[in-house]
């Protein structure tokens, strides 16, 4: 007669300090117009900032700061990775938008207003009462 014997699977679980980190680390403002604040708590000794398109395609790296101005980025979606002395990285989501202007709004012929270009979360354009 044989033995079954049950298997075991080790997982490593996150630590409580790492996602404590985690959650302690701020961007604000967010969504942002181009410059954004980085809020880290004093524990952590930054080493590198990089930033990332969604694909995962290297789009900027900086070195420690307060503050990123990512203005000259086109709108979307971006990956922020900050990674300290010990090696612990820390990925964070963070939107750059635009604020549409004058020269964005035409009047076409009849009673309504069109955006010409498309808003920060790619709906087709929105059609007014005027």
């Amino acid at each position: 007669m044989s033995t079954i014997l049950p298997t075991t699977t080790i997982v490593e679980n996150l630590s409580v300090e790492q996602v404590t980190v985690e959650n302690q680390i701020k961007l604000y403002p967010n969504p942002t117009l181009g410059k954004t604040n980085i809020l880290l708590p004093k524990s952590i000794d930054l080493q590198e900032i990089t930033i990332r398109s969604l694909e995962g395609r290297l789009i900027m790296q900086s070195k420690p700061a307060d503050q990123l101005d990512i203005s000259h980025l086109t709108n979307g979606v971006y990956l922020i990775n900050i990674k300290d002395a010990k090696g612990h990285q820390v990925t964070k989501r963070i939107i750059k938008k635009k604020v549409f202007s004058k020269e964005t709004v035409s009047k076409p012929r009849g009673s309504f207003l069109m955006l010409n270009h498309f808003n920060n979360l790619g709906v087709p354009p929105v059609f007014c009462l005027k």
